[in-house]
């Protein structure tokens, strides 16, 4: 009997979780336009300990944005970045005090060009005084058919 109960604890926080994640890409994807599958799938950002990023407000966050799709992406020379911020249960539009070129970038999948690029992002959140959540999501095209793809990634920057 206990492992009957102890399967079906795991079942339910495994699907809570995956409802969650679910339901969260999904309202993203109606917000960007973008179909649920085509975030954090074809790219993916990561915050990597190699970027040796502070997490404080206002210094540079370095990401690595990795391709995993089998064909080229094209970004804006900005990534079509935004930034969002958390305050209170909701996303609002965040400060980047980072510049980018104008020109368009094609990026190769990870299988052809293993390290990626890096992006950049200068969050500055006035007034912070506790940790804060932001996202930072960046979105290109498959070159083959101007597919939008997305990917974002939640952390929390300090005061």
């Amino acid at each position: 009997m206990r492992k009957k109960q102890a399967i079906l604890l795991i079942i339910f926080v495994c699907t809570s979780c995956f409802s969650q994640n679910s339901s969260s890409n999904e309202d993203l994807a109606l917000q960007l336009g973008v179909k649920t599958k085509d975030i954090n799938t074809s790219i993916t950002l990561i915050d990597s300990a190699e970027m040796a990023n502070s997490h404080l407000n206002g210094d540079l966050l370095s990401f690595r944005l990795f391709n995993r799709s089998n064909e080229i992406i094209t970004f804006d020379g900005d990534f079509d970045l935004r930034l969002l911020v958390l305050v209170d249960g909701e996303w609002g539009i965040g400060i980047n005090n980072f510049g980018y070129p104008d020109e368009a970038i094609d990026l190769p999948p990870t299988s052809e060009y293993p390290v990626g690029f890096v992006v950049d992002v200068v969050p500055y959140i006035e007034g912070i005084k506790s940790p804060t959540t932001i996202r930072v999501i960046v979105s290109g095209n498959l070159k083959s058919n101007a597919a939008l793809v997305v990917a974002y990634i939640d952390l929390n920057i300090k005061p």
